[in-house]
C-alpha cells in the first residue's frame, strides 16, 4: 500500500471514529477504561499499589487528552496535563529508581494498545481500513508516549534532586526507619522529626481522589491534618507527603479519635478529600502499627465503589485481609449470602436490612431507626431474609456479617 493510499485510508478510518472520540469524552467510557488499565498495571508493577489516586488521575488525564486530540484529527498532538506529571513527582518521593516510571509507561503502552485495538475492531468493520488505522495509531501512540515519558523523566529528576537536598529527605528517612521496625533512639527520632515518639501515635492517611483537580491538593491535605489535630486537642501533627495527592500524618494521641471530628475536618477540606485512620498506639511500635492499620483501611477505601470521606480501621479490620484473596472473598459472599446475593433492588434492600439488624445487635427497633422504617417492616423483612438464607440469622452470624460488610464496602462487583 502506498503512502498516499495509507493516508487516505487513515483519513477515512478517522472519519468513522470521529463520533466515537467525541462521545468518549463524556467520562463514562474513560472511567471504565481507567479501572481496567490501572488494575492490570498495578498487577504488573506492584510499586504502584499505594499510588492509586495519582495513577487514576494520570491515566484519566491521558485518555481524555488522547480522545480530545483524536476528535480534532488523526495528527493532532495531546496536551500533557499536570496530573500526568504529578505521577512522576509522586514516584520521585517514593523511589530513587526512575526505572519504575519507565516500566510503568512501557507496560501501560501495551495495555492501552490492547484497549485501542478493541475499540478499532468494534468501530471499523472494513478490515483494510481497520488495518491502516491500527498501523497509524501504533505509530502515533509511540510518538506521543515518548513526549510524555521525556517530560515525566525530567520532572522525576528535578523532584528527586530537590527531595534529596533538604530536611524533608532526612525526615522521610527517619520515618522509613521507624516503619521498618529498625532500632532507633527515640530522642534522636524526636529531634529529626520535630514530633515526640514516646507518647501515643495515631496515623491518618489523607489523599485526594481523582474526582477533583490536583492543583493545591497537598496544601488542602496539610490544612485538614492540622485542623484534625486542633479539634482533637493534639499538638501539631507530623506530616510527610507521599505524592502530589497524598499525605501521611501522625498525631500524639493516647485515645482513638471521635470519627465525627475527623469526618468534619476532611469534608471541610474540599471535594474529593479522603482519609484512612488507624488506632492510637504507644511509642515507636505504635508509630508503625497505627500506620499499617491506616494503610489497610485506605486499601479498603480505594477498592470501594463509593468510599466514605473517612475509613476507620476498626470498621474494616475484619474485611481488609480479603483484599489479598479475591477468590476467597467471592466464595464467602456467594456461600453466606445465598439468595440474598442478587443484583436487583430487592436483594440490595434485604442485605441493607440484614446488616442494620446485625449492627444493632439483633434489635429490630434499633435497626428500624437506622433504616428510617417501621419496626414491623424490619420484622417482616427478617422473616423473608431467613427464608432466603435457609437458616436463622443467629446461625453463622459472624461469617454472614463479614460477607454483608464486604458487599456494603466494595459494592456489587463482589457479588456472584
Amino acid at each position: 500500500m502506498t503512502e498516499s493510499a495509507l493516508t487516505e485510508d487513515v483519513a477515512r478510518a478517522w472519519s468513522l471514529l470521529h463520533e466515537f472520540f467525541v462521545a468518549a469524552q463524556d467520562g463514562q467510557l474513560v472511567a471504565e477504561q481507567v479501572v481496567r488499565l490501572n488494575d492490570a498495571l498495578i498487577a504488573e508493577v506492584p510499586e504502584l499499589t499505594g499510588l492509586r489516586a495519582d495513577l487514576n488521575a494520570s491515566t484519566r488525564s491521558l485518555l481524555f487528552a488522547f480522545f480530545a486530540a483524536s476528535a480534532e484529527g488523526p495528527e493532532a498532538s495531546i496536551e500533557i496535563q499536570e496530573a500526568v506529571l504529578d505521577l512522576a513527582r509522586t514516584l520521585a518521593i517514593r523511589t530513587p529508581d526512575v526505572g519504575v516510571l519507565l516500566r510503568a509507561y512501557r507496560i501501560g503502552q501495551r495495555l492501552a494498545w490492547r484497549e485501542f485495538t478493541s475499540i478499532l475492531t468494534t468501530e471499523i468493520a472494513d478490515p483494510e481500513l481497520r488495518l491502516a488505522a491500527m498501523a497509524f495509531l501504533f505509530e502515533r501512540l509511540s510518538v506521543e508516549l515518548e513526549r510524555v515519558v521525556d517530560a515525566s523523566v525530567a520532572v522525576f529528576t528535578a523532584e528527586r534532586d530537590q527531595w534529596l537536598g533538604g530536611a524533608l529527605a532526612r525526615r522521610a528517612e527517619m520515618v522509613q526507619t521507624l516503619l521498618e521496625g529498625d532500632a532507633v533512639d527515640a530522642d534522636e527520632a524526636t529531634r529529626v522529626l520535630g514530633h515526640r515518639v514516646h507518647p501515643g501515635q495515631l496515623t491518618i492517611l489523607l489523599w485526594q481522589d481523582d474526582s477533583a483537580e490536583g492543583a493545591g491538593a497537598l496544601q488542602r491535605l496539610e490544612t485538614a491534618a492540622r485542623t484534625i489535630a486542633t479539634e482533637l486537642h493534639a499538638p501539631a501533627p507530623l506530616t510527610l507527603p507521599e505524592g502530589a495527592r497524598s499525605l501521611s500524618a501522625w498525631l500524639n494521641l493516647t485515645e482513638d479519635p471521635d470519627p465525627q471530628v475527623v469526618a468534619a475536618a476532611v469534608e471541610a477540606a474540599g471535594s474529593g478529600v479522603r482519609a484512612a485512620v488507624g488506632t492510637a498506639r504507644p511509642g515507636a511500635t505504635g508509630f508503625r502499627t497505627s500506620h499499617r492499620q491506616a494503610v489497610l483501611a485506605r486499601r479498603v477505601a480505594q477498592a470501594s465503589e463509593a468510599p466514605a470521606p473517612v475509613t476507620d480501621y476498626r470498621s474494616v479490620a475484619a474485611i481488609s485481609p480479603f483484599l489479598d484473596d479475591p477468590e476467597a472473598l467471592t466464595e464467602l459472599v456467594a456461600t453466606e449470602l445465598a439468595a440474598l446475593a442478587t443484583r436487583d433492588e430487592n436483594g440490595a434492600r434485604l442485605r441493607e436490612t440484614t446488616l442494620a439488624y446485625l449492627r444493632a445487635g439483633g434489635s429490630a427497633r434499633d435497626a428500624a431507626l437506622a433504616l428510617g422504617v417501621h419496626k414491623n417492616t424490619v420484622l417482616y423483612r427478617l422473616r423473608g431474609i431467613e427464608e432466603a438464607l435457609g437458616h436463622p440469622l443467629t446461625e453463622r452470624r459472624l461469617s454472614l456479617e463479614v460477607a454483608l460488610e464486604l458487599v456494603d464496602r466494595l459494592g456489587a462487583r463482589v457479588l456472584p
